[in-house]
């Protein structure tokens, strides 16, 4: 993210309730091409600046971690450009669309390897698919 972007006051006010709480999971909904990646990297980048934060990315079609067909978590302390560790799960397709219990599946794995490593704060970007009934249902059990 650019030096010079200017960061809606909703993206602090996040940033701070996080601080305050002092650990949490921000799981991040909307459309596809709407900003979410932007604001999960830069969440992240606030966080992993004072503690250990993971990046957990469940966009398996625009995947900014891995490979496509794939969730991926990353742990950063400091700069994102140089991720602790990195994990990934295969899900086998590049939509959640009949592969919702893979990714649930894959999702809920890499969380709580977050977990286990120590990561007090968890950032999850969410894949694009949202208006379908079935894609409502996937992000309730996300």
């Amino acid at each position: 993210m650019a030096s010079d972007t200017v960061v809606p006051g909703e993206w602090e006010a996040v940033l701070r309730t996080l601080r305050d709480r002092g650990s949490g999971t921000v799981y991040v909904v909307g459309a596809a091409d709407r900003g979410k990646t932007t604001f999960c990297r830069w969440l992240t980048a606030q966080l992993a600046a004072t503690a250990l934060s993971g990046f957990l990315d469940c966009d398996i079609g625009q995947s900014t971690l891995g490979p496509p067909a794939t969730v991926g978590l990353a742990l950063y302390r400091g700069a994102l450009d140089s991720p602790r560790a990195t994990f990934f799960r295969f899900v086998g397709a590049v939509t959640p669309s009949g592969h919702m219990v893979q990714e649930l599946v894959g999702a809920l794995r890499l969380k709580e390897r977050a977990r286990e490593e120590g990561a007090p704060f968890l950032v999850v970007d969410s894949p694009g698919w949202v208006v379908e009934p079935a894609a409502q249902e996937f992000h309730v059990r996300m």
